[in-house]
């Protein structure tokens, strides 16, 4: 187990990046449950970093009050969640009993954290705020009570549902993605386009005085850029590779930032990249 930041890579998901930190991840874990928990350091991160089973990709677990806990965040409708919930709780498990140098062949029963599987769900699909799944369901031959169950709470958290949970993260969000734009590159860039334009304006206004201004615009210019292609890199994992010619164009040749913001913002609330292309492609 390790308490170190969450690493990010173009792979993460943007539920990772979020809730990297142990407060954020204690905030969602008290909106869920209904409780008031205050010490972050009361959560011991477990999540499995750089294992990937059979394509799955484990995205944050925590252990707190002896619950272990297993949150994931689908943007596609999928059935057989509580069986890739079996096979994450497998490892988890298995790296509990390790690291506390506990025997399974033990005469005395051991003493395990509580599973909690809980699966915030963003995609299309029309769905209830809450609901469970549950393994028994893909048995093909029910019998009785199963040997072998694992839970998955689904939470809706669609706009218009739950909106509290993820509510004041938003911000967060965004902030997240545009931090991925390589600052020293973007500082440069601003500085090319500012020296460009203000030269061409000093002719007119005077040299000092013109290239302040040109700074300013080109500022600006850059500022906005860099928010479309963070918009796009949003998208493309979103749709799990590279959008449509005519979207990229669209939302590159867009020159009101705050216009950028709000289509970023309505693909957070859970529009479809889809959706999002027929409403900016005329």
């Amino acid at each position: 187990m390790t308490n170190e930041k969450i690493t990010r890579s173009y792979k993460d998901s943007l539920f990772r990046m979020v809730f990297r930190e142990k407060k954020e991840l204690l905030d969602l874990y008290n909106a869920i449950n209904g409780t008031d928990y205050n010490d972050p350091d009361a959560l011991i991160v477990t999540t499995i970093e750089n294992v990937i089973y059979m394509g799955l990709k484990n995205d944050v677990s925590f252990l707190i009050e002896d619950v272990m806990n297993l949150y994931e965040q689908q943007s596609s409708w999928n059935p057989n969640m509580p069986l890739r919930g079996l096979f994450y709780f497998s490892n988890i498990y298995q790296g509990y009993i390790a690291e506390h140098h506990l025997d399974i062949y033990s005469s005395t029963l051991l003493k395990l954290p509580t599973p909690r599987y809980i699966v915030l769900y963003n995609g299309l699909k029309t769905e209830p705020d809450r609901q469970e799944l549950y393994l028994s369901q893909a048995f093909m031959k029910p019998d009785g009570i199963p040997c072998l169950e694992c839970t998955a709470q689904i939470i809706n958290i669609n706009f218009g549902h739950n909106k509290e949970l993820l509510e004041k993260h938003r911000a967060e969000v965004t902030n997240v993605i545009l931090e991925e734009y390589n600052e020293e590159l973007h500082e440069k860039t601003l500085y090319e386009q500012g020296r460009a334009a203000g030269i061409q304006e000093g002719k007119a206004a005077g040299i000092q005085e013109g290239k302040a201004a040109g700074i300013r615009e080109g500022k600006a210019a850059g500022i906005r850029e860099g928010q479309a292609e963070a918009l796009l890199r949003f998208l493309e994992r979103r749709n799990g590779g590279p959008v449509s010619t005519e979207l990229k164009t669209a939302i590159l040749q867009e020159s009101d930032p705050d216009q950028i913001a709000k289509w970023l913002d309505l693909v957070f609330d859970g529009i479809s990249v889809q959706e999002l292309e027929e409403s900016i492609v005329k």
